[in-house]
Order: structure tokens, then sequence, then C-alpha cells
């Protein structure tokens, strides 16, 4: 059975609260000025229940990188609802992960927007 938990980017604050730390923080409280407000001022990000190949959790809106013979491409874990999908940056091209060969997580686009560009 996948494990249920989160990281939550706060974008007032532009930092990731680890599913570690949200145990000793008040989790609620996060969440209540995000809905009271209206505003996506913390964004929940959901682990996947996948790891990478140096087995590092996986979470939506990471980018992960992927050895191919001749290069590396660039993805972003997406949510399609049914399955985790892996967006290409450069192509918009989707991948399940079942398709994906040696992979990395090597950041995520909040913290590391920089990758993509």
């Amino acid at each position: 059975m996948e494990e249920i938990k989160y990281r939550l980017w706060d974008k007032a604050t532009q930092r990731m609260y680890q599913p570690q730390e949200l145990a000793e923080l008040r989790v609620g409280q996060l969440l209540s000025n995000w809905v009271e407000d209206g505003t996506d001022t913390v964004m929940p990000l959901r682990f996947t229940g996948l790891r990478d190949s140096q087995i590092v959790e996986e979470y939506f809106g990471d980018i992960v990188i992927e050895e191919t013979e001749n290069d590396w491409i660039l993805y972003v874990i997406k949510d399609g609802k049914s399955a985790v999908l892996f967006e290409d940056t450069k192509t918009g091209a989707i991948k399940c992960f079942w398709d994906l060969g040696v992979c990395y997580v090597v950041g995520n686009i909040y913290e590391n927007s920089e990758i993509l560009n």
C-alpha cells in the first residue's frame, strides 16, 4: 500500500517543509491560512509512492533527470490522477514511470526552478 505523506511549499517564506518537519509543526495552521486567505501561499505536494535510482522519494512537482544512452532528459512529475506522469520539460511529451530508465531527483519546481531554464 502506498504511504500517504506530504511536503509543503510555503510561497510566502520560500521554504519547503519536509514530512518529518510537519509532524513537529502545526500543519493545520499552515493549511488553514492557505484556505482562509484564498491564495496559494502553501502548496501541499503528495508523495508519489515512487523512489528514484538513488532511493530518494519522489513527490509531485519534483524535477527528475533520466539518463539515456546519448543524453539526459529533464522531467517534471505531474499528477495524472490514475498514474504518476513525467512531463519532458523541452517537448512536453509525457511518460509513465514504467517507461523511464535510470533517473534521479535533482530538485523541485519551487526551490529549483532555474534548472528548467
